[in-house]
């Protein structure tokens, strides 16, 4: 939300020294245990399971773009975007179960979905190049239906960069910053599409959304960025936190614990740092930074922080690999303390996927010549292998995952769900991959 000019960010980099508490391991507390464990599988080692392909798409200088944001797990089926669709999968075999076809490209999706299974979906109105992002809808996962469906305002109209979409048990919202003029926000009762707000909180010219358990809102206001939340019935604002004046620029990296990035330059990485926030608007800890050093997810072309993955009580980063390797590593949310650092080892990279309970679901990427590896890192740090691919020249699952986490992948029941995001006229590899063990 950079003022209402979007440009290129090559990520937020970070040298991370927490300025409160010390770095002698923290206890941990008890986490939220859902979803449960994946069991314990007998073998490691690990194949392709199914996969589908990329469609073909049009190429070259007049080409629209096409991804296919979105990545979603049900019991029985994976669900993610796909060019002008949104199409589950049925787990077990890979056969599609539905697809929604929709008028143009996905321009964003809610990265979670609520409590009834439901998502929110942003897309454009045409199959054409520079297509804005005027459709809205909430779609139920367990029937592969619109609930609702609703056209925004094209005045102001995105063409999908920085968009934000995010869904609640009660909410669906869209927001986005302008490009020169002021930007949007529209909230909508999750069950109905009753619209419940149709533009920024008043004072402020742009808003980005995240979900979970509450709708939180990043406002810009004048020339300061506030996080609030809406009233789910009158889109009133009530504001939570108030970033530094000196901040240029902001993400909400959390929602759940609240943990903002804030940055000191609008136009290129500079001075960025992470600021986990109390449910009271107090600032528990700040993470300084350096340019170039941790991968966050949060770029100028985004609203999210991918690579932000939390717990209620730990916050877990990966370092950058500018010098063969990099490492993950878990901080106390409450006090900055780093708790445990795990190494990739020489010239490997890690990635941390998502949290099961108090553990960290990673991924060691593959190389030339070396598989990919799936890790479960528990609460002090202690890795237990999930998953080993076989060494290859050219590994099957090279760049499912990347360090930036654009598209959620998901371990579940011994198997591997990655799912890559586009943009699909300069992707080669597969649209979704699985990847089983012998008991997956």
């Amino acid at each position: 939300m950079a003022g209402g000019v979007v440009a290129v960010l090559l990520g937020l980099g970070a040298s991370l020294w927490p300025t409160s508490g010390s770095d002698k391991p923290a206890r941990q507390e008890a986490a939220d245990a859902k979803p449960k464990p994946s069991p314990t599988t007998t073998s490691t080692r690990a194949a392709v399971g199914w996969q589908v392909p990329t469609p073909a798409v049009g190429a070259g200088p007049t080409a629209r773009i096409q991804s296919g944001d979105g990545s979603w797990m049900t019991p029985t089926t994976y669900v993610v975007g796909t060019p002008d669709a949104v199409t589950s999968y049925k787990r077990d075999t890979g056969e599609r179960a539905w697809s929604i076809p929709l008028s143009g490209n996905i321009c964003g999706a809610s990265r979670t979905q609520n409590g009834a299974g439901q998502v929110a979906v942003a897309w454009a109105r045409e199959k054409e190049l520079r297509a804005h992002c005027t459709e809205f809808g909430v779609v139920d996962l367990a029937t592969g239906r619109f609930v609702w469906r609703t056209s925004l305002p094209r005045e102001n109209a995105t063409p999908g960069l920085r968009i934000s979409v995010a869904v609640t048990n009660d909410v669906a919202a869209v927001g986005w910053p302008g490009d020169g003029a002021p930007g949007a926000s529209a909230g909508f009762t999750v069950g109905t599409g009753e619209r419940i707000w149709t533009a920024p909180a008043k004072g402020c010219t742009s808003e980005a959304h995240a979900g979970g358990k509450e709708l939180l809102t990043l406002s810009l206001c004048g020339q300061k960025f506030k996080v609030g939340t809406r009233d789910p019935r009158t889109g009133a604002m009530t504001w939570r936190y108030t970033a530094p004046p000196s901040t240029k620029d902001a993400w909400i990296a959390s929602s759940s614990p609240l943990v903002v990035a804030l940055s000191a330059s609008d136009s290129e990485p500079g001075d960025e740092r992470l600021v986990s926030v109390s449910d009271q608007g107090r600032e528990l800890a700040t993470w300084k930074t350096t340019a170039k050093k941790y991968t966050t997810g949060c770029t100028y072309t985004s609203a999210d922080c991918g690579a932000v993955i939390t717990t209620p009580t730990t916050l877990f980063l990966a370092t950058r690999n500018g010098a063969g390797s990099n490492s993950v590593e878990a901080y106390d949310v409450r006090t900055g303390a780093r708790t445990w650092k795990y190494s990739a080892g020489d010239d490997r990279t890690l990635v941390p996927l998502h949290t099961e309970g108090q553990d960290l679901i990673v991924s060691l990427l593959p190389r030339v010549l070396q598989g990919s590896r799936l890790l479960r890192l528990g609460p002090d740090g202690s890795a237990k292998l999930l998953m080993r691919m076989a060494d290859e020249v050219t590994p099957s699952d090279d760049q499912m995952v990347d360090d930036k986490l654009r598209a959620k992948s998901y371990y579940r029941d011994g198997v591997l769900y990655m799912h890559h995001p586009g943009a699909y006229e300069f992707w080669g590899g597969p649209m979704v991959m699985t990847l089983t063990t012998d008991a997956g």
